[in-house]
């Protein structure tokens, strides 16, 4: 229990770490008379004693996430937030489904952090890690992030043994994610091409799955920041659920589901020659407007 609950102060320590270097930022970009204005949670104008305006910050809360990432968007401050927000899932995810044998998933938050920190001290602070965190917290996070750089490599050479028969699915497995602990040191045994039952492991916590138990999860994952430009601006989702498999895991540029394998029953309208789309698989053949007029001729 005692080394569980060092891990998770470990990573919840890092991310803290990484919203203290941020707010360092906008201390220092603040004004000489407001010196913590861009940290406050409420920032309020305000007349001076000459009558112009000015903004002061209120309160006793300061800036969360989300107003950091605002702040810094129109300050230009550079920050790949990716990563950030990569990490920061890892630590909740070991904060709500920890298991004893999560110590990688604490190396791969380490790791990916040193990341950040050292790009954002030497970039945005202008600083040396070395002297701002000290000889030892530098030296500490090297050798983990030598760690599991290391078990990283090693687990992509097992994917790079496997012949994944598409694009979109040798880029969408690199997603691939241990749905027990959340970390992303998985490795396989299997070796040639592709198949739905082939095996994966992770070496956080050794839990075992199947590619079919894993990749619809991979497919959102990957396609996320397409299918949420095509909800919100209109267009074709990328991916769609497969008619026969039944998992959101067929990819509409390859025109294939990555789980099975099973490709559209129908190209065309039977009727019309239109184009059928994935939602048109289960008319037989017609396209919506050419089914549509099917059923009036047989109602009347």
């Amino acid at each position: 229990m005692e080394d569980s609950r060092r891990q998770l102060s470990a990573v919840r320590n890092v991310v803290a770490g990484l919203l203290l270097l941020y707010k360092e930022k906008l201390h220092l970009l603040s004004p000489p008379h407001e010196p913590e204005l861009l940290i406050k949670r409420d920032v309020h104008p305000t007349l001076g004693a000459a009558g112009e305006i000015q903004f002061v910050g209120t309160g006793r809360k300061t800036v969360d996430v989300q107003q950091i990432k605002e702040r810094f968007k129109r300050l230009g401050v550079s920050v790949d937030w990716k990563l950030f927000d990569a990490i920061n899932e890892i630590r909740n995810d070991i904060e709500h489904y920890y298991t004893s044998q999560s110590r990688a998933s604490v190396r791969e938050a380490l790791s990916k952090s040193f990341v950040l920190i050292r790009d954002f001290i030497t970039s945005e602070l202008q600083e040396s890690p070395l002297e701002l965190l000290g000889a030892e917290c530098w030296n500490s996070l090297l050798d983990v992030a030598d760690v599991y750089n290391r078990e990283a490599a090693e687990c992509r050479a097992t994917f790079d043994a496997v012949d994944w028969r598409y694009q979109a699915l040798d880029a969408c497995i690199r997603e691939i994610r241990c749905a027990e602990c959340g970390s992303s040191l998985i490795r396989t045994t299997h070796v040639g091409q592709y198949s739905p039952e082939m095996d994966f492991q992770c070496t956080s916590c050794g839990s075992e799955f199947t590619a079919e138990d894993a990749v619809e999860a991979c497919v959102v994952e990957h396609f996320a920041g397409d299918a949420y430009i095509a909800m919100t601006d209109g267009g074709e989702p990328p991916y769609g659920r497969c008619p026969n498999c039944q998992k959101e895991t067929f990819v509409l540029e390859e025109f294939v589901c990555l789980a099975c394998g099973s490709s559209l029953d129908y190209d065309e309208c039977s009727l019309c020659g239109a184009s059928l789309s994935l939602d048109e698989q289960d008319l037989d053949g017609l396209c919506g407007y050419c089914n549509y007029r099917m059923e009036k001729i047989r109602d009347e």
